[in-house]
């Protein structure tokens, strides 16, 4: 299977090849053959409010947050062309335990499915939902990136990571594709 690390500028997200018969993608999109995993400030991304005062509020206040799932037919490079993109092969055990650990970022009911879904954003494809963690400026979308990678098994450390560039200066051993 291939997973995927895709760049938007200031934000990464992790991008996996689902198996069939998994239903990770949004509602609507659960079985979606690719799954876009990201997390962010929840006034920043999900609030579009990227304002001066949005950004400083982000970087220097915890903050709460928001997990983001989109399914689509096609892979990253198809469906975002130009962006920055790093690729890796994982065998079904790998990508059973990332999708765990991504999965765990996302605020459960009792019965362990995920919450229900924030009001769709006009701006976005795929769903948000509340998370878990906080975001403060060490603790950014590109630390939760690298983090969720470690934290999967994978041989990356997210310390001192910030910004895109510092994310995907971290992934040795995956594939750059542009």
């Amino acid at each position: 299977y291939r997973v995927w690390v895709l760049g938007y500028g200031y934000h990464t997200a992790i991008y996996i090849e689902q198996p069939q018969g998994w239903k990770l993608g949004p509602q609507g999109k659960e079985a979606a053959r690719f799954v876009e995993f990201a997390w962010g400030d929840r006034g920043w991304f999900y609030d579009s409010d990227m304002s001066h005062l949005s950004g400083a509020n982000a970087i220097l206040i915890p903050s709460r947050t928001v997990f983001y799932v989109a399914g689509y037919d096609k892979p990253p490079a198809e469906a975002w062309p130009g962006l920055p993109l790093a690729e890796r092969a994982f065998n079904g055990e790998e990508l059973r335990v990332l999708a765990h650990t991504l999965e765990q970022c996302c605020l459960r009911t009792p019965q362990g499915d995920r919450v229900e879904p924030l009001p769709i954003s006009p701006e976005y494809a795929g769903r948000f939902y509340p998370s878990r963690e906080f975001y403060i400026g060490w603790h950014s979308c590109n630390h939760w990136t690298i983090e969720q990678l470690r934290k999967s098994g994978q041989n990356v450390s997210e310390l001192g990571v910030i910004t895109q560039r510092q994310a995907f200066a971290r992934l040795g051993g995956w594939k750059p594709l542009r």
